[in-house]
């Protein structure tokens, strides 16, 4: 009896001394957080986690960003190693919740924006839940929704992976607006003033593209971008009534300079499609555009089922020309808009 009664003081004993330092632990922090300045956390809002080890503060309304980029958010949730909790310098990963980012061109001409956190904090990792984020460029517009992003560490350089089901971009083709929207996936990573985008794949109505490259300082960029499916809408601007329709596999190579000069490179081939809905079969064409002059030129070869046949457009500071051979007349009629008496 005397042996279970030890053994049940001695068990509370324990609980008592846990508890004790698990309150105590808590205020310690909570008094290195507020002694920080200008974060607002309630006590009972701290948590102690066994898997992984550390401190969770929970929906932490004023956390220390100054960062211009991040208009809003609805809470921050932040996590400390214990090895963290002892150092003047403390290393934290944070989870932002429904943030709102507005960004501009600064962000392609490799400016840095906002100045971190408070002074006894550096962060670690960074996950963002259901965010939402606005890029209005001189060229480009775009607006990514509801997406998630999870970086690695930050000691090693800026890098994420992001996941969104609604990606809505409109840019420029030929001086007219195209929009494009789906669902999207990415992983990126910082070098200095530019950018290396390791992945992007983007599943959009008609067309699923897949790119990679590198946004470099002063506005300049290079992407490799392979895509298929039907390019109706991208290609509608630039050849107009030439417009491929159909299922089409692409490849190309877009590059813009620190000047604004934006050249693009393309080789685009297709098992059938249609040309002013004139059926065509084993497409080839390759395409060189740049925005200087708005030059374009089409080099293609296809299949009318009368003859392997070809064509090529051409078309600088507002003049075209078209070349066609093998063509059957009725469809030469028809490209070029001959009326038949």
């Amino acid at each position: 009896m005397k042996k279970k009664l030890r053994i049940l003081i001695g068990f509370f004993f324990i609980l008592f001394l846990c508890s004790g330092a698990y309150y105590a632990a808590k205020y310690y922090v909570y008094r290195l957080i507020v002694a920080d300045g200008g974060v607002q956390v309630r006590f009972s809002d701290l948590r102690l986690s066994l898997f992984p080890l550390g401190l969770e503060i929970r929906d932490i309304k004023n956390f220390p960003i100054r960062d211009e980029n991040l208009v809003s958010f609805a809470g921050i949730n932040a996590y400390l190693p214990p090895t963290s909790l002892f150092m003047k310098k403390k290393a934290i990963s944070i989870e932002i919740d429904r943030p709102r980012f507005v960004l501009n061109d600064s962000l392609l001409r490799g400016k840095a924006q906002g100045k971190g956190l408070g002074s006894s904090f550096t962060v670690n990792r960074i996950r963002i839940r259901n965010g939402e984020l606005f890029f209005n460029g001189r060229d480009i517009q775009c607006r990514l929704l509801d997406f998630n992003l999870q970086s690695g560490n930050l000691a090693d350089g800026f890098s994420f992976r992001v996941d969104s089901p609604h990606l809505n971009v409109t840019l420029p083709v030929s001086g007219k607006p195209v929009t494009l929207e789906g669902n999207v996936t990415g992983e990126a990573h910082q070098q200095g003033e530019s950018w290396k985008i390791s992945r992007f794949a983007w599943q959009t109505r008609k067309m699923l593209f897949n790119a990679n490259g590198r946004i470099l300082p002063q506005g300049a960029y290079q992407f490799n971008v392979s895509a298929q499916g039907n390019p109706e809408n991208i290609l509608l601007p630039l050849l107009e009534e030439l417009t491929v329709k159909g299922l089409t596999y692409a490849n190309a190579r877009i590059a813009k300079d620190p000047g604004g000069w934006v050249r693009v490179t393309a080789d685009f081939t297709s098992p059938s499609c249609r040309i002013k809905e004139n059926p065509c079969r084993n497409l080839a064409a390759k395409v060189l555009w740049d925005n200087r002059g708005r030059t374009l030129d089409l080099d293609s070869a296809f299949d009318t089922g009368l003859a392997r046949s070809s064509l090529r457009l051409v078309s600088r500071g507002g003049e075209t020309r078209i070349t066609v051979q093998d063509l059957p007349a009725a469809l030469v009629a028809d490209i070029l808009d001959i009326s038949q008496d």
